[in-house]
């Protein structure tokens, strides 16, 4: 997991390209397997993301913010994997790819999520 963690923090893009991966083949009820045909610009995805973050707005700002209790988690790790480890296997609870979403809003800022 630390691996991937690594990976997404030194490319953003890999975490939303992975997202898309696996959104994609949960819609379509497959297994992990090779994308075929051609996949949409960086973009695009993030635009997609985008969408499906505003709809899960709520829950997330809910869920992390107040039930995980963000604010005071966020000065208990001085490691961001671990920070980025423990958020995903809380969300995993409630949510589908949770270390690449966990990646993402780390990323984007879960400031903006939980003090706003």
């Amino acid at each position: 997991m630390t691996n991937e963690i690594k990976c997404y923090l030194d490319n953003e893009d890999s975490a939303y390209l992975e997202w898309y991966r696996k959104k994609l083949f949960s819609e379509l009820g497959q297994s992990d397997s090779i994308l075929t045909g051609e996949t949409p610009s960086i973009d695009r995805i993030k635009e997609n993301f985008k969408n499906w973050f505003e709809d899960k707005k709520e829950l997330l700002k809910n869920k992390i913010c107040f039930e995980w209790n963000y604010v005071e988690k966020r000065f208990l790790y001085n490691d961001d994997l671990k920070f980025i480890e423990e958020l995903a296997k809380y969300i995993g609870n409630f949510i589908d790819f949770p270390l690449e979403v966990a990646s993402i809003l780390f990323l984007g800022g879960l400031d903006s999520l939980c003090l706003n």
